[in-house]
């Protein structure tokens, strides 16, 4: 499932975060639910550094997320890696899920408005 330049790679991960969060969830939700499951996120085919979208020391989701993406190059036999900031997808912005048939569009739902009770 795809979310901007954001992959949740890991489908029954992504059914269980969509599952955790019910209906009425926004893109953001659903990054931050899938980084606190332990997902595999990727951005362009890096890795996505986790706990970018969820903090698992306050459990809570990142009010501002700043991604970090591990970039690894092999250097003759050795490894480096990289870290470098990225922009956090955008409010409201679409959910690509793959299909049999190709990618489809999916809108996320709009979230669902709470009863308040009056003092």
């Amino acid at each position: 499932m795809q979310i901007a330049d954001f992959v949740l790679e890991f489908k029954p991960k992504v059914e269980r975060a969509i599952s955790n969060l019910g209906d009425g969830y926004t893109p953001e939700q659903l990054l931050a639910e899938y980084d606190r499951l332990g997902g595999l996120i990727t951005y362009k085919g890096d890795k996505v550094k986790m706990g970018s979208f969820y903090d698992h020391v306050n459990k809570n989701p990142i009010d501002k997320p700043k991604p970090v993406v591990v970039k690894k190059r092999e250097i003759i036999e050795e490894t480096l890696e990289e870290e470098e900031e990225v922009a956090a997808p955008a409010k409201g912005s679409k959910v690509v899920a793959p299909s049999e048939e190709g990618e489809e569009t999916i809108e996320a739902p709009a979230p669902k408005k709470r009863a308040t009770k009056k003092k």
